[in-house]
């Protein structure tokens, strides 16, 4: 993925992006985070892929409620990429 010319965007761990969940928390995290980029736009969830797997699946962080759980890869749902600083 690029944006503005950065090439170096990748997926947040599970403990990263449950750090962003955390608004007390995310002003500690040293990454920068780009805009919600969904792939079903259509869908108003708030569920992020992060990098983490267990098995053969994806560990997702909702939004919502901070839950976490993993899900099949081939789900679909919104991705929030970081990159560190």
């Amino acid at each position: 993925m690029t944006k503005e010319d950065i090439i170096d965007w990748r997926l947040p761990t599970e403990i990263e992006l449950s750090l962003l969940v955390d608004e007390d928390a995310s002003s500690m995290v040293d990454v920068a985070t780009i805009e919600e980029l969904s792939y079903n736009t259509n869908d108003k969830h708030k569920q992020y892929w992060t990098s983490t797997e267990i098995q053969d699946e994806v560990v997702v962080i909702d939004f919502d409620d901070g839950s976490t759980y993993a899900e099949n890869k081939q789900n679909i749902n919104s991705v929030r990429c970081v990159r560190n600083l």
